[in-house]
């Protein structure tokens, strides 16, 4: 999901029915901003993440809770 994660209205939902297609050993991958992330409190509300179109924003902290609530292992962050 690169790109994907922000346009969701219930990312719970749509994680969980991709969680559910993966088959044993497969990966999910999620590419979004980091809304904690010192670029994007540098310039706050004209970080480029918001452009008006997206729904959600995360954290690592928050996505990390999402997805490890719904059952993912958390296998590598990449900066």
């Amino acid at each position: 999901m690169f790109g994907v994660i922000e346009h969701f209205s219930n990312p719970t939902e749509e994680i969980a029915a991709a969680q559910r297609s993966l088959k044993p050993g497969e990966y999910l991958l999620i590419y979004t901003g980091d809304v904690g992330s010192l670029a994007a409190r540098i310039p706050r509300k004209k970080w480029w993440e918001y452009q008006g179109v997206h729904l959600q924003y995360f954290s690592k902290k928050s996505l990390d809770m999402l997805l490890k609530r719904i059952g993912f292992e958390i296998v590598e962050h990449c900066l």
